[in-house]
């Protein structure tokens, strides 16, 4: 299954287009959307403010600033840390071995 977590994707603004003085700063929208509460998976859009999500559902392309079309994709919004036994750091131990 081809899966794309977008919001892994947000530093790359420049190459999105300037759309509009919308609400939100970037809307990622029409994609499938796995919020990690167990529920399944459903089609809607995340709409983002400076680095925080702002609300998830359906929004209009005019509600954002940039808008990114991720029909077809995964959009898991909220991971922080997936999974480490790492404790020390990078810097200490940079072999990374858990």
């Amino acid at each position: 299954m081809r899966a794309v977590l977008a919001i892994l994707s947000l530093p790359l603004f420049g190459q999105i287009p300037l759309i509009g003085q919308g609400k939100y700063d970037v809307v990622i929208g029409n994609g499938r959307i796995v919020d990690g509460s167990g529920t399944p998976y459903f089609y809607g859009d995340v709409a983002i403010t400076g680095d925080s999500i702002a609300a998830i559902g359906k929004f209009d392309r005019s509600s954002a600033n940039r808008f990114l079309d991720a029909k077809g994709q995964v959009v898991a919004p909220g991971f922080i840390d997936i999974h480490t036994h790492a404790r020390r750091g990078i810097f200490l131990d940079p072999a990374a071995t858990n």
